[in-house]
């Protein structure tokens, strides 16, 4: 068997400094760690010259010589400040490994090769080559002069502690493996560069999270940097890679493989370039802080990556990303976002323009939500430019995609003083805000926001989030909206809305419904012209006015629709304007236009408020179609189809009905109406009914067919039915005249009903301009024509007149009618063609009421297939059909 040979135990005391050769030095640190230092020139001579250049100190903090006795040494500085023979030399401070013994790393205090505070002291400054400390590296300084790289590589285990480094002219390459909580300043103008960052760990502040900790400077440019996670503190510019010197500093692209995390400090956890970052990928999340501009990236941005979620936090412009720099006197210039990326939400904060997005934007794409925050301006998109004076104008931008949700913030909980002054009203939260766009796909909802509290000593008052949830953009090529749009309780909430009045919109497609909300103007789409515009389900108003409503942004131009489809029902409620289409223009010299209508259920009025449940269009509307009834709503203008142009071909499959549980003290007008300027063609496939008003006031419209010019062709499918209070009234103020064809005036070519008509009033020469006391409309035109109609069922209580005015009493039949003065065709005389009823004709059982078929010529009147009432009749003399119905021929 062998034996180990003995080795005598080298003595207690351990060896100080050596030098091994001009090049070497080894020593003991702290730890017990053998460590060696190696410079790439022959500065250790001798242990004289070793000791100007390396500086120790002991476990007290005091200064060792270089040959003192080695207990607990710490290198605490490599001096090499005036030393112009260590010109671009290299540096290596590293472990000798040794089982069992030390930490593995040694730690350098300072590494000194230039002062930029001594005057003329920079002329002897020197450039390093590369350095590699295996441990914590407390601070350098270096470099000679802008153009020369101050350092080759600077390669560090940490750079932890809070102190500053400075260096002149470019860092080819600087590795950090560990957390970097340091202050590096790398400056020069545009040379004052970082070819390449690598932080292994954290971009971070110090222990203390002293202000200026974890922040990398630079004047010039970074190529490439890789961060594996940047964190800001409590206090300012921590966690925080800063380019400086306007117009300068850009950044080639940012890899970071944690979180960007702001702190309670301004610019903490942040990422700033004035001048550009081509690209940036964070493969966590970016979280703002309470401090301003923390958890931020900002700068001319190229691509962007997150694959985590961007949130606001309580700081302004916290957990942002932000096209935009300050140029030299300070401004903010609204800079591109090329093309960006979220892989989760997008969340606002407390603070005001947290969690946005901002600048002139290109393509985004956010995989999850955008949720508005508290904070004024929060959780928003906004693609925006600078205007001359320096305020913020919106921006055309490219393509957006939003895969879940879009909804508008909370108001949130907040304190005011003041009594009884309510606090400011916060807004513009969850909204997305442009000049322009390619495309917007929200594959979710869009939805608005909903009410916080405000409170101080005396009052606590409901908050509301005024402009949440919206999409407020001029023109769109397409805008699709994967489920429902929803208001809330906020105005101006869960919206649509062109920033002017110039809009123009491709295509809006919402694949669910319309809903508004509590607050006026909400679960709404307001922009003047679209070529389509479709809603998968139904348009359903809100108790806010203008709720649930489409309507143009602005009535000071041109409003312009093209084919408009909701599969579901219109439905009216309790607010003004509410679950409506109402194409409102200013001006006469201005087009209200809605092209292709279909409705897929019915149009109901709501209760109360006027202009609930109607689809109306100022210059024209049609072909239309409406698949369930037209039914209007307790309150006026409710359950409308109409328009002041002409009314193209027109099907509705269901009923016509005014009003039934009015219960009103004052006058209910157009609740149940379809109204042209010209009737084109209008086939009612089920019923007519006026409505019912169980109060004391009185209904005009209510259930009728009116318009202004003329009716070429009506057909309803089952019975006209209204009543002694409420006539359904079917009316044309007078037919196209044309000046070569003078005696013809016909302002109802045709109408057929194919079932009863009791209690109707069929008009020519009367326009829709009717008021509660004028329920008749306006006498217009006593040559107004009547060509054919056809009640192929009964007609009772009833009236047949063109261009002729009641007697004194409100009756038609009577020696007191006469021919309405003003006539539109001075050839022609007021006349009824053909009537042809094919059951009974009689009026009612009240003797006191008188009916007629009235005008200046009635030419063919028959009954139940029977002979022409109307031969031989005397002009002026009423002929009797039944006890209280007549023909009657006025004289002129």
């Amino acid at each position: 068997m062998k034996h180990l040979t003995h080795i005598e135990p080298l003595e207690d005391r351990i060896a100080p400094a050596t030098i091994i050769n001009p090049y070497t030095v080894t020593f003991q640190d702290t730890d017990g760690d053998s460590a060696i230092v190696t410079i790439s020139k022959p500065l250790f001579k001798n242990p004289t010259a070793a000791g100007k250049i390396l500086v120790f100190t002991t476990n007290d903090g005091s200064t060792e010589a270089f040959t003192g006795n080695g207990v607990g040494e710490s290198l605490s500085t490599i001096n090499l400040l005036g030393r112009t023979d260590a010109q671009d030399m290299s540096i290596s401070v590293k472990v000798i490994p040794q089982v069992g013994v030390g930490n593995g790393q040694v730690n350098v205090g300072a590494i000194e090769a230039a002062n930029f505070t001594v005057a003329n002291q920079v002329t002897q400054n020197i450039d390093l080559g590369n350095i590699t400390i295996q441990g914590d590296l407390g601070f350098i300084t270096a470099g000679d002069n802008f153009a020369t790289p101050a350092m080759k590589t600077l390669t560090v285990q940490s750079m932890s502690t809070g102190n500053t480094s400075e260096v002149l002219g470019p860092i080819v390459k600087l590795n950090v493996l560990g957390n970097f909580n340091s202050n590096l300043a790398v400056i020069g103008y545009q040379f004052g560069t970082i070819d390449t960052i690598n932080i292994g760990g954290s971009l971070s502040p110090d222990s203390n999270g002293d202000a200026d900790t974890g922040l990398i400077q630079f004047t010039g440019h970074v190529g490439r940097a890789t961060i594996g996670s940047i964190t800001g503190g409590p206090n300012t510019n921590t966690g925080e890679l800063l380019g400086l010197s306007a117009n300068l500093s850009k950044i080639g692209s940012l890899h970071v493989l944690g979180d960007i995390t702001g702190g309670a400090g301004a610019d903490s956890g942040r990422v700033y370039a004035d001048t550009s970052i081509g690209s940036v990928t964070v493969d966590g999340a970016i979280l703002g802080g309470g401090g301003q501009d923390s958890g931020e990236v900002s700068g001319s941005l190229g691509t962007v990556k997150i694959a985590g979620g961007v949130t606001g936090g309580s700081g302004v412009n916290s957990g942002s990303i932000l096209g935009q720099f300050l140029n030299a006197t300070s401004k903010t210039i609204a800079a591109p976002i090329g093309s960006l990326t979220i892989g989760g939400d997008v969340t606002g904060g407390s603070g005001v323009s947290s969690g946005d997005i901002a600048g002139i934007l290109g393509t985004v794409i956010i995989k999850g939500n955008l949720t508005g925050g508290s904070g004024v301006s929060s959780g928003a998109i906004l693609s925006q430019v600078t205007l001359p004076a320096g305020t913020m104008s919106p921006a055309p931008m490219g393509t957006l995609v939003i895969a879940k949700n879009l909804t508008g913030g909370s108001a949130g909980t907040a304190a005011y003083t003041g009594s009884p002054a309510t606090p400011a009203v916060p807004g513009d939260s969850g909204i997305v805000s442009a000049l322009s766009a390619r495309s917007i796909t929200i594959g979710g909802s869009l939805i608005g926001g909903t009410p916080g509290t405000a409170t101080n000593s005396n009052h606590t008052l409901t908050q509301t989030a005024d402009t949440s949830g919206a999409i407020l953009v001029n023109s769109v090529t397409s805008l699709t909206i994967g489920a429902n749009i929803v208001g809330g309780d906020g105005p101006n909430s869960g919206i649509i809305e062109a920033q002017n009045g110039a809009s123009a919109y491709g295509s809006i497609i919402v694949n669910g419904a319309v809903t508004g909300g509590a607050g006026d103007k909400t679960g709404s789409i307001f922009v003047n012209a679209v070529k389509s515009l479709s809603i998968g389900a139904s348009l359903t108003g809100g108790a806010g006015d203008d709720s649930g409503a489409i309507e143009p942004q602005s009535v000071s131009s041109t409003v312009a629709y093209g084919t408009v489809t909701v599969r579901g029902n219109i439905v009216g409620a309790a607010g003004a304007n509410s679950g409506s289409i109402y194409l409102n223009v200013g001006s006469s010299a201005l087009k209200g236009t809605l092209g292709n209508f279909h409705l897929g259920g019915s149009l109901i009025g709501g209760s109360n408020a006027t202009r609930s449940g109607e689809v109306f269009a100022f210059s024209s509307l049609g072909p239309a179609f409406i698949g369930g009834s037209i039914i209007g709503g307790t309150g006026d203008n409710s359950g409308v189809l109409g328009t002041t142009g002409p009314l193209s071909a027109t099907v509705v499959m269901g009923n016509l009905t005014g009003g039934q549980s009015i219960n009103s003290a004052s006058a209910v007008t157009d609740s149940g109406l379809i109204q042209g300027g010209g009737i084109v063609s209008l086939d009612i496939k089920g019923s007519v009914t006026s409505g019912v008003n169980a109060g004391a006031g009185t209904l005009a419209n209510c259930g009728s067919i009116r318009s202004t010019i003329d009716i070429a062709s009506l057909t309803i499918g089952g019975s006209v039915t209204g009543t002694t209070a409420d006539p359904v009234v079917i009316s044309a103020a007078h037919g196209v005249i044309n000046s070569r064809k003078p005696t013809v005036d016909l302002a109802i070519a045709s109408v057929t009903i194919a079932g009863n008509a009791t209690w109707m009033d069929l008009l020519a020469g009367y326009d829709g301009s009717n008021t509660s006391g004028s329920p008749l409309g306006a006498q217009v035109d006593g040559s107004a024509q009547i060509a054919s109609v056809t009640i192929t069922g009964n007609l009772a209580s009833s009236n047949v007149v063109a261009g002729v005015k009641p007697d004194s009493g409100g009756q038609f039949g009577t020696v007191g009618d006469a021919a309405i003065s003003t006539r539109l065709a001075s050839g022609a005389k007021s006349a009824i063609a053909s009537l042809v009823i094919g059951g009974t004709a009689n009026g009612d059982a009240n003797p006191a009421d008188n009916f007629g078929i009235v005008a200046e010529t009635v030419a063919r009147v028959t009954v139940q297939n029977g002979a022409n009432l109307a031969a031989n009749l005397t002009p002026g003399t009423p002929k009797s059909i039944d006890t209280n119905l007549f023909i009657l021929e006025v004289t002129s």
